[in-house]
């Protein structure tokens, strides 16, 4: 098979699943890579912000071309433009899983299926894809204990809602605004989920500047209204900067359902330099030979007897400032 027609039976797969959104939304923008791209390797007319539907298309081309790794730095491009569509993404998580599969990078491959799916749990591979895209793509949906024909309404019940039009998931975090760094910083998370599909919750975070978002599981129990999910000060350190977080709601097999705060839109806390503790007694001098110690601002004499006996011996006198 041709990696022409491989992009076409897999662009044809999306387009189908993205049709419903398509009229939702007054008909977004989510056909087959390519359609509607402005061209410039990925810059909107104008030389304006990128365009995630030229980047993708962009993808598509160094892949055919088979140049997989700047097709990779394309589609990574497309998460970082910000109003970057769910359809998209999932185009974009799609090639990349084709991409590291013809790189011979079997985990990333199998990751990209499952943010994939994660995103669109209805997709799944056309008749005609290579046997070793299918193996990727079935361990993906393996790990995420899903079916191989998937469940009617299957995104709907994804995105935390039903066709009869009931609320759907929903979240709100809140942490101080400011908080001194190396104290922990809890986060209090309201969650709305009256159908019951929530099982997890997450805290991602990192520290501006640091390393890469790190993740916290907050302590939950289906039906929980109200949590708090803490990032310890130990992990926060003692300098002062900027912490970054969201907050995500995850439901079967770890379908993202609901998040406050994103990866390029986080919430943040400002954390200022730690107060610094005064000692309540402050040593000024100490001198036992020569019998004086000063502690602070009052002076006492203490009688320091030597030697046993019945008879006392003879005394030094040691002077004390105490505060």
């Amino acid at each position: 098979m041709s990696k022409r027609h491989l992009s076409i039976l897999l662009a044809l797969a999306l387009t189908l699943l993205s049709a419903t959104a398509m009229a939702q939304a007054g008909g977004e923008a989510a056909g087959a890579p390519g359609g509607g791209a402005a061209p410039g390797g990925g810059a909107a007319p104008g030389g304006g912000a990128p365009d995630p539907e030229a980047l993708l298309a962009q993808a598509e081309k160094f892949y055919e071309s088979l140049e997989y790794e700047s097709a990779l730095k394309m589609l990574i491009s497309v998460h970082q433009v910000k109003g970057v569509t769910p359809m998209q993404k999932a185009r974009s998580f799609l090639y990349m899983g084709v991409c590291f599969t013809a790189l011979g990078n079997a985990e990333n491959a199998v990751q990209s299926f499952m943010e994939l799916l994660k995103l669109k749990p209805s997709f799944r591979l056309p008749p005609g894809i290579s046997p070793s895209i299918q193996a990727m793509f079935k361990e993906a949906l393996t790990r995420l204990k899903m079916p191989e024909t998937p469940p009617p309404d299957a995104d709907k019940q994804a995105a935390g809602g039903k066709p009869d039009g009931e609320m759907p998931v929903a979240v709100e975090a809140k942490a101080p605004g400011k908080a001194p760094a190396g104290q922990a910083v809890d986060i209090k998370i309201e969650i709305k989920d009256p159908q019951g599909l929530v099982e997890d919750v997450v805290i991602q975070w990192r520290r501006v500047g640091g390393p890469d978002y790190s993740l916290i599981r907050v302590k939950y129990k289906p039906g929980q209204k109200l949590v708090t999910g803490r990032i310890p000060g130990a992990v926060v350190g003692t300098k002062a900067g900027k912490l970054h977080y969201l907050v995500e709601l995850l439901g079967k097999g770890g379908m993202s359902l609901a998040h406050a705060g994103t990866m390029n839109e986080p919430l943040a806390v400002q954390l200022t330099e730690p107060k610094q503790k005064k000692s309540k007694w402050g040593w000024y001098a100490l001198g036992i030979g020569g019998g004086l110690v000063v502690v602070g601002g009052v002076v006492a004499a203490i009688l320091l007897t030597r030697g046993s006996g019945p008879k006392p011996a003879p005394s030094t006198e040691l002077t004390v400032t105490i505060k």
